[in-house]
């Protein structure tokens, strides 16, 4: 009985705890430069990126494998991935990406929203040889 009590709690917690965060937008950023169109925040809520996706910067090749990048990395390097911020946003917010990630998949630490608006784009010096585009969510955590 006691088990089923405390089995009855937590997916009552689990069900709440999932209900409360919610996916505030979901877009594509393109590699092209041009910065997604301005996302609504509310001021003094709790917020987290999700970014997802590779995109390719460039017609460099090594070791017979084109360059590829994700938010925070270009990888297929001869040395191994290297740490290159590709992602910004308006607000500065930064990705948790101290490590690459071979799933090409980053978080930000939650943050709590000081501007009621956000946009995204690409960081390139070069954007006419760029292709692919990154998917992002924005989600408010409760």
């Amino acid at each position: 009985m006691k088990t089923l009590l405390l089995t009855l709690l937590f997916s009552a917690f689990v069900s709440i705890s999932l209900l409360a965060d919610e996916i505030v937008w979901n877009g594509q950023v393109s590699s092209d430069g041009a910065p997604t169109a301005a996302i609504d925040l509310t001021l003094d809520k709790k917020y987290q990126i999700v970014v997802k996706g590779t995109v390719n910067l460039g017609k460099w090749v090594e070791a017979g494998k084109p360059l590829g990048e994700d938010a925070s990395y270009e990888f297929n390097t001869p040395s191994g991935p290297q740490r290159l911020l590709n992602l910004k946003n308006s607000n500065d917010i930064n990705l948790d990406d101290k490590t690459y990630n071979p799933e090409h998949i980053y978080k930000s630490f939650p943050f709590v929203a000081k501007q009621s608006k956000i946009h995204f784009w690409v960081h390139d010096l070069d954007y006419s040889d760029n292709s692919g585009s990154f998917d992002v969510q924005i989600i408010r955590l409760d």
